[in-house]
């Protein structure tokens, strides 16, 4: 069976090269297999910031990003650990096409 993952981003560019953003995921996954917590649901969720820089070279953006934040699990029915929270990290790049 499937899991869902639905995620929402919201940026504000501070100027042409730079740009903050705020970043949140929800995902909800089945788990399979002899674990105790078998057909159990296991929820994630991720929150943070990120700073964007980019370099517009005509057509093309080339862009990269550092941010932190926290990935928090837990589970749906069955208790068989403790939620937990921890600190995470992102960082990527890419190259944006410009209209």
């Amino acid at each position: 069976m499937p899991g869902t993952s639905l995620g929402a981003s919201l940026g504000l560019r501070l100027s042409t090269h730079f740009t903050v953003r705020a970043d949140f995921t929800y995902a909800r996954t089945p788990s399979r297999g002899t674990a105790l917590f078998a057909g159990s649901d296991i929820i994630h969720y991720y929150y943070g910031a990120e700073l964007e820089g980019r370099y517009p070279l005509g057509a093309i953006a080339p862009f990269v990003f550092v941010g932190v934040g926290a990935a928090s699990v837990d589970q749906d029915s069955v208790d068989v650990f403790d939620p937990f929270t921890k600190p995470a990290a992102m960082v990527g790049g890419g190259i944006e096409h410009i209209h």
